[in-house]
């Protein structure tokens, strides 16, 4: 039997038809093309016959798919034969070949289409040319072509299958040899050596490329491919595998064009000879396992045969066993990759127990699995410390992880914020075309294929594991088990590494804890404690440390720093040494540390300070240090960088630092309140006044307790008010005489802080006008502190913050304790002061008594003793030493008891004798007052009184420094007192005649400090002038001279008219009940009243003029005598109204300067009550009071106006001053009673006053 190779080629067949047939149809040219069964190959293509003339080109056989010729898919789809003759013909079936569709255009082409058919199957077609004579084909050669066309078919096909079968058998030996080949074979290098050449040849093409997936990777392994260029492309080819998952695993010829976008750009590189690719995906359970592509250089030398299919088909055989001998090999890879992870994974598991840090263990996990993963990076992901929404990267390996170590990644929009959220894992194939992948805009992901796993404890995400390739290489189900293991087992040792540092955190915190128990134990005394309390605490948290304290009680701060590296430490913190800082920061740390990582956290003011600090350091702890919830300083904690994923844990261990150092504070401050407040009793109680112990009390409150105003009342039962004895500037504006009502402060109760009347932030405005004056009606927490000592209510102590700052529960503790000492030390006072003026009135009456022997000389010791205080006061004298001379100034005469009544009120001139009697008055006052143990201090003051600074006093002669100070101020008191007093023998000196004589007298009769302190003394308009003033007015009645008194009070502060008009007012009001007072003033020409000052209605009042001899007012002014009328009984045009209130009863009286009148003083009741007789001498004894003050202020104002217009040379004076001066210059010109000098032998002539004349009695020896 012939083999099938000894049979005539298809090729050589259709020839021999073709010349035959070409003769009998009288064509020039044919061809036959034999197709594959989806019409989409041309198998076999044989051309006969002559080409077209010239340089027309020639026809061949091409490798187009029968879809794209229009003639062939005509012939397909009628399955009949075409005529094409005409022109329109060509232009709807162009021909393929040039030259031929040159030739139709010229209309010097006709052509035949036959089909070649078998059973109604479409097997090619057959072509037949006219182009010498371009002829319609007759319908006798038409079928004669295609009788032979079918003979043709016949003979392709018989060929064909019989091709076939010869292929199948060979085939079939090859694939036996092959597969004993696989048998043996032992690893992927094996089998493609094995198989490569075989399947090239058992395919039938030149060159073959077949790459076998191991894992994610491949190795490919080439047949017949010299070009370099072309072995390194493929080579180095990379792709997903998941992209040949639809690719058919039946071997398929496809052309180049679509072998392009299978297969990628790199099919650019074969020869362009190759226009047909064989390919297939070889499979195993529907996983693409290896890939097969095949390609002939020269398609003319190799085309496909018709046989190609069959071979095809059979090859498929082959390649199963291929693809079942690599799952074998890839199952055996696996059971020894399994062997060797689970010995790797015994080792971390392992180190799991021993691992110092999550990062060690990650460094031995990394190194156990990089070559089984194959991965290109490795991360850890766990929550970042400052943001709740993110997480942190921790831990990197490879190029691009280990870059973005730190960097944060959003929890609510990215894969691993994904898996954390949910706690599930994620494999992502490529993270290009997911949208959850979080980069930057612009940047593309860097890692293209994921797998990302929770990593969980309890139920607890701890952190995220991930892994990534840089190429689509998704991971595998045997990854993705592997890093579930290590997940587990990272969880695992994440806990284990936390319970440890938590041990050892633990261990060192109680270690730090106490070593500051013991620091506070030794000495609680932040000055001690502070500076190695916070060495101990930066180092501790290996950064900077701060404590800042100040101390409530008195005025002092602790700072205390302490840096642990020398490359972070902390600056200067007096910024923040402020009370707004405390109280903000005391609101900030409440309840736990304040974690400060931002400046603009901070208040503005408070910004700069801290930029300062955080650009060193990225965070700052704080906690408010408020003993006694008093916020009086803090503790700080920077941390560093390298630190501050502890800080919350830093954090709890400050807040317990600041607990143990408030303990300690608490009692340091206890100590030092008691030690203050034991002090301030006993200075309070040393005072030797009510006035005295209330400054005192408010000038030593404020290291105390802080506050904003305050005031000292004493209680006055007998008028049912409080009294203010001290107060703050913020009382300085209101009128003299102000009060309070004792219901403000709920007197009854021993002071507590229970008891204390506390008003926190609130109005004032129900509490009288004068704490809305105080607090100008602003929100102010007050304290209503009672000095209550045995149930007995004496005074009141007020104090006051303004806004929100309210007193806290310790500082009212402390305000009750210290009331309650300070009341009784003002109970102490007033006793001491009770025992005073007893005492001082004995004394007071045995001047008076000396006074009374002698006439002439009535008040005399009063004056001298109250000039020697002052005189003393500016000498800065101790208050002991000013108590004495004072003392001996009012006993400096009792020596006289012992003089005869005739010595000393004769009139005339004493003999010697007399003279003699008079100068042991000194002697014998010092020996009476010896024989008296509480007064025998004052015997040398009271016997040198009368001595001289150059000797020639008596009774001792002392000179100079020998005379006792306080004897020498008496002699100078003694002495100017006479001069300007009235005696029998000669009228007082005038004012000025006495300021020189004391002047002229210096260094020769007075001591020439006392002089200077005199003169300094009368320069002062709050000393001196002030009693002279006092003294020039007639001794009014007790309840006048309580108004006088308040007036004279605020005289030093009285800068104008307004001002005294005001004072003048508060000052009648609390010693004659009513309920307006007006007063009245003569204008210039004398002829109407008018109305300087209203209580109500000033604006109406300013208006009003009164014609003379109208009205109550005028009627009190011609009488020169006060009047009182009853307003419903009084006739017409008595009473002259303005405004709306309805009067009952009103009285005036004269408002007289000497014998001068200045207008009318009046007062009005709305009330029904009538004013008494009383009332009437009483408001006339102010009128003649308070006439002369007025009438200075006035005048004074008249010359500062005229002043404004002029420019004076002399530095002009302030209006307290100007107002004092006036005052001194109204003293100087009034006459005031004097007592004669020592010497009446006429040595020093002094001239009278103007008036009254001098009298005409002889003048006679007489000591003062």
């Amino acid at each position: 039997m012939t083999s099938p190779t000894e049979q005539p080629a298809p090729e050589d067949l259709f020839r021999h038809v073709l010349r035959t047939l070409l003769p009998i149809v009288n064509a020039d040219l044919g061809g036959f093309f034999v197709f594959d069964e989806d019409f989409d190959q041309v198998l076999l293509g044989t051309i006969e016959g002559e080409q077209p003339p010239g340089s027309l080109a020639p026809v061949g056989v091409a490798r187009i798919s029968p879809s794209q010729v229009p003639a062939e898919r005509w012939i397909r789809e009628h399955q009949r034969s075409l005529h094409l003759y005409r022109p329109r013909d060509w232009r709807r079936f162009p021909p393929v070949n040039p030259g031929l569709r040159e030739l139709a255009l010229r209309g010097k082409l006709v052509a035949l289409v036959i089909p070649l058919r078998s059973q109604d199957e479409l097997v090619g077609v057959a072509y037949l040319w006219r182009h010498r004579e371009p002829r319609p084909f007759l319908r006798r050669e038409i079928r004669e072509a295609e009788r032979w066309c079918q003979l043709a078919a016949i003979v392709a096909i018989a060929s064909r299958l019989y091709e076939r079968e010869a292929q199948a058998r060979q085939a079939l030996a090859r694939v036996l040899a092959i597969d004993r080949s696989l048998a043996t074979a032992s690893s992927h290098d094996a089998v493609g050596r094995a198989v490569v050449g075989p399947l090239a040849d058992f395919l039938g093409v030149e060159s073959l490329a077949l790459w076998l997936r191991s894992g994610e990777d491949h190795k490919v392994f080439l047949q017949n491919i010299a070009e370099e260029t072309i072995r390194e492309t493929l080579t180095t080819w990379e792709f997903s595998w998941s992209h040949f998952e639809q690719l058919t695993s039946r071997p398929q010829v496809v052309a180049r064009d679509r072998a392009r976008e299978t297969l990628g750009p790199w099919v650019e590189a074969l020869p362009n000879s190759v226009d047909h690719i064989i390919l297939c995906s070889i499979r195993y359970d529907a996983n693409v396992v290896a890939l097969l592509v095949g390609w002939d250089t020269n398609s003319t030398a190799r085309r496909p045969s018709n046989t190609r299919r069959e071979m095809l088909e059979a090859a498929s055989v082959l390649l199963e066993q291929i693809a079942v001998t690599l799952v074998r090999l890839s199952f055996r890879a696996e059971l020894e990759r399994t062997i060797s992870d689970l010995r790797s994974l015994l080792k971390v598991s392992q180190r799991v127990v021993s691992t110092p840090s999550v990062a060690d263990l990650l460094e031995e996990v990394e190194r156990v699995i990089r070559d089984r993963l194959r991965y290109d990076a490795m991360i850890f992901l766990e929550p970042d410390p400052d943001s709740p929404y993110a997480l942190r990267v921790s831990w990197g390996s490879g190029t691009i992880p280990e870059s973005r170590v730190g960097h944060r990644i959003p929890l609510d929009r990215s894969l691993a914020g994904w898996v954390f959220r949910t706690g599930r894992e994620l494999l992502i194939t490529d993270t290009w075309e997911d949208p959850r992948t979080y980069h930057r805009p612009g940047q593309p992901f860097p890692l293209r294929s994921l797998l990302l796993f929770p990593v969980r404890h309890e139920k607890r995400t701890v952190g995220v594991l991930g892994f990534g390739r840089e190429r689509v290489i998704p991971f595998s189900e045997y990854d993705r088990e592997l890093v579930s293991l290590i997940a587990s087992e990272l969880a695992t040792a994440i806990h284990l590494i936390e319970q440890r540092n938590a041990l050892r955190r633990q261990a060192h915190y109680q270690a730090l804890l106490a070593t500051v128990s013991q620091l506070l134990l030794r000495d609680f005394d932040p000055r001690s404690f502070a500076p190695p309390l916070v060495q101990q605490l930066s180092q501790w948290a290996g950064g900077s440390a701060a404590l800042v304290l100040e101390c409530p009680v008195f005025p002092a701060r602790v700072v205390a720093t302490a840096d642990t590296l020398s490359s972070h430490r902390l600056p200067d913190l007096d910024p923040l040494c402020q009370n707004t800082f405390y109280q903000w920061l005391a609101s900030m740390s409440s309840e736990r540390a304040l974690d400060l990582s931002d400046a603009l956290f901070a208040p503005a003011e408070f910004r700069a300070p801290f930029s300062e600090i955080l650009a060193t350091f990225r965070t700052v702890l704080l906690v408010a240090l408020d003993p006694d919830e008093t916020p009086t300083g803090f503790l700080l904690l920077a941390i560093p960088e390298q630190l501050r994923a502890e800080r919350g844990e830093l954090a709890v261990t400050l807040w317990e630092v600041r607990n143990r150092i408030l303990h300690a504070t608490e009692r340091w401050i206890a100590v030092l309140e008691q030690d203050a407040v034991t002090r301030l009793t006993l200075d309070l109680g040393a005072k030797s006044s009510s006035d005295a112990f209330a400054r005192a009390l408010l000038e030593k409150l404020s290291p105390l307790v802080r506050f904003d105003f305050a005031a000292v009342f004493d209680l006055d039962r007998e008028r049912g008010r409080l009294i203010p004895l001290a107060t703050t500037s913020h009382f300085d504006g209101l009128p003299a005489g102000w009060t309070l009502a004792p219901e403000i402060a709920d007197f009854g109760a021993p002071s507590s802080e229970e008891t204390l009347r506390y008003i926190p932030g609130t109005s004032t405005k129900d509490l009288g006008y004068a704490l809305r004056f105080a607090t100008a009606a602003h929100p102010s927490s007050l304290v209503f502190a009672p000095l209550v000592t045995q149930g007995d209510e004496s005074g009141l102590l007020l104090v006051g913050r303004f806004g929100i700052h309210r007193f806290s529960q310790s500082e009212r503790r402390r305000l009750a304790k210290l009331a309650a000492h300070a009341a009784l030390a003002f109970h102490i006072v007033r006793v001491n002061g009770r025992e005073r003026a007893i005492y001082r009135a004995s004394v007071e009456a045995l001047a008076a008594a000396v006074d009374a022997k002698d006439p002439a000389t009535h008040d005399h010791s009063r004056r001298v003793a109250r000039i020697a205080r002052v005189i003393a006061e500016h000498l800065h004298l101790s208050r002991e030493a000013i108590e004495e001379i004072e003392l001996a100034a009012l006993l400096h005469d009792i020596g006289k008891l012992a003089i005869p009544d005739h010595v000393l009120g004769k009139p005339g001139k004493l003999d010697p004798s007399e003279w003699a009697l008079i100068r042991l008055h000194p002697s014998v006052g010092a020996g009476i007052l010896a024989n008296h143990p509480q007064l025998s201090r004052i015997v040398p003051l009271v016997r040198a009184h009368h001595e001289r600074w150059d000797g020639r006093g008596y009774p001792d002669g002392l000179r100079g420094e020998e005379i006792p100070l306080g004897a020498a101020i008496i002699a100078l008191a003694d002495a100017f007192d006479t001069m300007i007093s009235d005696r029998p023998y000669r009228p007082a000196r005038r004012f000025a005649d006495a300021i020189e004589e004391i002047r002229h007298g210096r260094g020769t009769q007075f001591h020439p400090a006392v002089v200077d302190a005199f003169f300094e003394a009368l320069r002062d308009p709050n000393s001196l002038p002030i009693l002279l003033l006092q003294r020039s007015v007639v001794a009014p009645t007790s309840v006048a001279a309580h108004a006088i008194h308040r007036v004279a009070e605020h005289l030093p502060h009285i800068p104008s008219v307004d001002a005294l008009v005001e004072v003048i007012d508060l000052a009648i009001s609390g010693t004659l009940s009513n309920d307006n007072i007006v007063i009245f003033l003569l204008d210039e020409s004398e002829t109407s009243l008018r109305i300087l000052y209203s209580r109500h209605d000033r604006d109406l009042a300013a208006a009003v003029r009164i014609p003379r001899g109208q009205g109550i007012a005028w009627q009190a002014i011609e009488s020169n005598a006060p009047i009182a009328v009853i307003v419903p009984e009084a006739p017409p045009n008595t009473i002259l109204r303005w405004g709306r209130r309805d009067l009952y009863a009103v009285l005036v009286a004269p408002l007289v300067d000497g014998s001068r009148v200045l207008g009318a003083l009046a007062v009005s009741r709305t009330d029904p009550r009538p004013f008494s007789t009383a009332d009437a001498e009483l408001l006339a004894t102010l009128g003649r009071h308070f006439g002369p003050l007025l009438q200075t202020f006035l005048e004074q104002r008249s010359e500062l106006d005229s002043s404004k217009e002029t420019t004076s040379v002399n530095q002009p004076k302030t209006g307290e001053q100007h107002n004092q001066h006036r005052l001194m210059d109204q003293i100087e010109h009034e006459a005031m009673p004097a007592e004669p000098d020592e010497n009446r032998e006429g040595k020093h002539s002094f001239p009278g006053r103007e008036c009254p004349p001098p009298s005409s009695a002889r003048i006679e020896p007489a000591a003062s």
